[in-house]
């Protein structure tokens, strides 16, 4: 029996998949990181610390990306602030506009 072009091509593509997984999985050995394997991905995150975000390398082209969330605290909102001077600082109404619309405060 013979196979067709399209069954051997998916029979590589399974094997180089798993030969992805198997090389990431040594590599990262020791390494604490938690290694999940997905659909079309393997999902690298360090359990316990999900601020770092997670790493998602591709099986077809062992493409790499690095997710995460970034937070920046900007202070306490003008008029609900403490008023002493030692307080943070106040985040007007522009301020929070700006994150949205990627406008930056310049001067005049």
């Amino acid at each position: 029996m013979t196979q067709t072009t399209s069954k051997r091509n998916e029979l590589q593509a399974f094997r180089d998949r798993n030969a992805l997984i198997r090389a990431v999985r040594t590599m990262l050995r020791g390494s604490g990181l938690d290694i999940r394997e997905l659909a079309d991905r393997l999902v690298i995150s360090y359990p316990g610390h999900p601020e770092h975000g997670r790493i998602y390398v591709t099986y077809a082209h062992g493409e790499v990306s690095h997710r995460r969330t970034i937070w920046d605290y900007l202070g306490r909102l003008d008029g609900i602030a403490s008023t002493s001077p030692d307080a943070e600082p106040c985040v007007d109404i522009q301020t929070i506009i700006n994150a949205f619309t990627c406008e930056t405060d310049r001067p005049s």
